[in-house]
């Protein structure tokens, strides 16, 4: 059966704050974004054509999707319209009721593995349950930015990340284990608030992996796991310590992520550099494809050498305001559809 994806809703409201937060290893890349303008139309215009640039290459490759359609208030129409009228798109209609951040960003929102369904117990109230042979749990890692999946396997963080920003032990990870799913945990990403005028010295935690990695299936088969070069991460050292924790450099990380994922056979590449932010943010299909931002040579170097260069999509325009301004990239507007959730009398 054809694999159908859902596309966020367009809702574009950039937040009027002067301070960002960004990934230590790119926050230079998002201050460049990010003194381009401070307009807000000019940054609305900007989202709207890096939005229209995901569909158009989705339906250029042949994706199954729909677009989330939930807020009649909030929505683009203009952009809608466009998808409709120009593009041949279809909608998927959502409850009102759904925190707009949720429908905009569908990634968060469930986390399909096989035969297993993750809802993000933040956001949805779900009932542990059984559908059309899937197991449906209520988990952190429903928030499908934290974790990284191909198939049965799953990277997720050593430590989780909550609304409050303080770190804490994994909750959930034995259920998801039960059902034959492979866990490693990689070392926590370090973020930092920035401006256009400078950058802070506190560094503070960031558990969504998809902004410094993928994880995808090479043409021989195996899962390798593509990381930002300049990541810098946690290391713990231990609560009764002061501090609990010291900055782990990249040189250190890359090592450290090496030796967990060497159990379950995933090799692990960096790029010389990222010339885009978030521009690991991408997603392969079923068939092998990977759609991923254009304007990124040393990326798309790498993934072309793991699935060939013929299996490479670039959008028409980088991708560059949505990482700066929502904290959003591909991955995060296009995810896989929970066909049982949108079925009668799922469990939710």
């Amino acid at each position: 059966m054809e694999q159908l994806y859902l596309v966020g809703e367009p809702i574009f409201k950039p937040p009027s704050d002067k301070k960002r937060y960004a990934l230590v290893s790119q926050v230079g890349l998002c201050q460049q974004v990010l003194r381009e303008t401070q307009e807000s139309n000019i940054v609305i215009r900007k989202l709207q054509q890096e939005y229209l640039a995901i569909i158009w290459s989705l339906k250029e490759i042949g994706i199954s999707f729909r677009i989330i359609y939930s807020h009649e208030d909030k929505v683009d129409k203009q952009v809608l319209r466009t998808c409709i009228d120009d593009l041949g798109c279809r909608l998927v209609g959502f409850h009102p009721d759904y925190f707009p951040a949720a429908v905009a960003y569908p990634r968060d929102f469930v986390t399909v593995l096989p035969k297993l369904i993750l809802v993000n117990s933040q956001i949805a109230s779900v009932k542990v349950g059984q559908k059309d042979n899937y197991r449906i749990l209520p988990s952190f890692y429903g928030e499908g930015g934290r974790v990284l999946v191909w198939e049965k396997t799953m990277l997720a963080c050593e430590r989780l990340v909550l609304e409050d920003k303080h770190s804490s032990e994994p909750k959930g990870l034995r259920e998801i284990r039960q059902t034959g799913i492979k866990i490693a945990l990689l070392p926590l990403p370090l973020s930092i608030t920035f401006s256009i005028s400078g950058v802070e010295e506190i560094a503070f935690f960031n558990d969504h992996l998809d902004r410094v990695a993928c994880l995808i299936q090479g043409k021989d088969g195996g899962l390798h796991l593509i990381v930002d070069p300049q990541i810098y991460t946690a290391d713990w050292k231990g609560h009764k310590q002061d501090p609990s924790w010291i900055r782990r450099f990249p040189e250190d990380t890359i090592k450290r992520i090496k030796q967990v994922c060497e159990p379950l056979e995933i090799e692990v590449h960096c790029p010389k550099k990222l010339e885009i932010p978030y521009s690991l943010n991408l997603i392969q299909f079923p068939d092998g494809q990977v759609l991923m931002t254009s304007g990124d040579d040393s990326v798309a170097e790498v993934v072309s050498e793991i699935v060939g260069e013929d299996k490479i999509v670039k959008t028409p325009i980088p991708i560059r305001f949505f990482p700066v301004w929502t904290y959003a990239g591909i991955r995060c507007l296009v995810n896989e559809a929970p066909m049982p959730l949108l079925k009668p009398k799922a469990s939710v």
